[in-house]
């Protein structure tokens, strides 16, 4: 099935790495197969960041583009993450908060 997954309206020129790429890839994905969204949320149970980069119109832990698609068995079970670039600021300095621990 062939999937089109909008990359998100990124001003042209602000130099970002991100932003002189397509605006909307095309994915011909398999049963099961994932992509993510442009702009969506970092979530660890879904992707897996391949790498971080300097961004100036996302912020930090939005995905910038998806690396390679991920993959769900027919229960809904992750089989493989979705491998993402993710925005690490306009310093290149964010990583994802350390969960706190209870104490």
């Amino acid at each position: 099935a062939q999937v089109v997954v909008s990359l998100g309206a990124e001003p042209m020129g602000q130099g970002d790495v991100d932003a002189t790429e397509e605006p909307e890839k095309v994915w011909d994905l398999g049963p099961g197969e994932y992509v993510v969204n442009r702009g969506t949320r970092l979530d660890k149970t879904r992707m897996y960041v391949m790498d971080f980069e300097i961004s100036t119109t996302r912020p930090g832990g939005a995905v910038l583009r998806t690396v390679n698609p991920g993959i769900v068995d027919e229960w809904g079970n992750n089989v493989r993450l979705c491998e993402v670039i993710v925005s690490g600021g306009p310093d290149g300095k964010w990583r994802e908060p350390k969960p706190q621990m209870e104490g």
